[in-house]
């Protein structure tokens, strides 16, 4: 399960075009087998999302953080 949520977070984050993508996806993973929610990393990315993107695309990757999640 934690393979699948790093996967689909890095899969979102490319979409977004965020720097270090695969940094930000291999963080999503270790939380995941630590068994912590993947939010918190892509919460602060989520921030810079809004703040970079447009607002659409931008809260398309929110919700999609919080499938993940």
């Amino acid at each position: 399960m934690a393979f699948i949520q790093a996967i689909l977070s890095g899969v979102g984050l490319l979409i977004m075009d965020v720097p270090g993508a695969g940094i930000w996806a291999l963080g999503v993973l270790l939380l995941a087998i630590m068994q912590l929610p993947p939010i918190l990393i892509l919460g602060p990315v989520a921030i810079y999302v809004f703040s970079s993107a447009e607002t659409v695309p931008a809260v398309l990757f929110l919700i999609w953080s919080f499938i993940i999640t």
